[in-house]
């Protein structure tokens, strides 16, 4: 990771952060520092079990590293206020054949021999989220979707067939496509096979579907990195955390 432009996945850098003058190949580098010490292999606390947190160390020391820098800092997209070009999938210009478009650029993905336009990626902090909202995230090794208690019926129906989410079990909720979907959810799953397709030569990434408010949902919040975390060295958000590293390197220039 030697850039800001490899580095620094979706993440919209504060003003502050600007303003201080970091070079730009360290732009991003207080952001993935404190990602990693909030990363469920890491993280402090006990709400990480044992086992799982040596399984995620095995993983994480084989994994290639354009999946490894998604697995530190994860991508939130915005599912349902997408555009109607997001998640279509369109022919790949000619002129575009020959020079691929890089991960980099953030606003396409390739499946095939097309490719979609992604949605709108947000920052990993719980104020990004909405309860009239779906929002997927994507940590490298899984694809977690949250929704919100408020979202739209006519998502919820298109999504998972059904009117309400009211005492479903979200463990038995499934996002795959099937003939005769509507549109929504065919450019939904669209999204869905272009961010695996990107993933390969890591782990299949499963679907997890997570409801706003039920137990499961504090898995989710171990991705929100830029909020403080409940564990010892966890407590600093991210712009209490960018402060704090430099009032540190400016006494040590003293």
């Amino acid at each position: 990771y030697k850039s800001a432009t490899s580095y620094g996945g979706g993440y919209s850098m504060p003003q502050q952060q600007q303003k201080q003058g970091l070079p730009a190949s360290l732009n991003f580098f207080p952001l993935y520092t404190m990602a990693l010490q909030k990363n469920p292999t890491f993280r402090g606390g006990t709400d990480v079990p044992l086992d799982e947190r040596a399984a995620l160390l095995h993983m994480s020391l084989r994994m290639p590293i354009p999946i490894s820098k998604v697995f530190i800092y994860p991508k939130m997209y915005v599912m349902h206020s997408m555009t109607p070009d997001c998640g279509r999938l369109v022919a790949i210009p000619e002129n575009e054949k020959k020079n691929p478009i890089s991960e980099n650029e953030l606003k396409f993905a390739v499946l095939g021999d097309q490719r979609l336009k992604l949605p709108q990626l947000v920052n990993l902090s719980a104020n990004c989220l909405s309860s009239d909202g779906a929002y997927l995230l994507d940590n490298g090794k899984e694809l977690l979707l949250w929704v919100g208690r408020a979202l739209r019926a006519d998502i919820v129906q298109s999504l998972f067939g059904l009117p309400s989410l009211d005492g479903i079990d979200s463990g038995l909720l499934r996002v795959v496509p099937i003939q005769g979907d509507n549109d929504i959810k065919r450019r939904i799953c669209n999204v869905v096979a272009a961010i695996r397709e990107q993933r390969k030569g890591g782990p299949f990434q499963s679907l997890h579907v997570i409801k706003e408010g039920e137990p499961m949902e504090a898995r989710f919040r171990w991705y929100l990195v830029e909020d403080r975390a409940a564990f010892n060295g966890g407590s600093f958000a991210y712009q209490e955390y960018l402060n704090h590293v430099m009032q540190q390197g400016t006494r040590g220039y003293r």
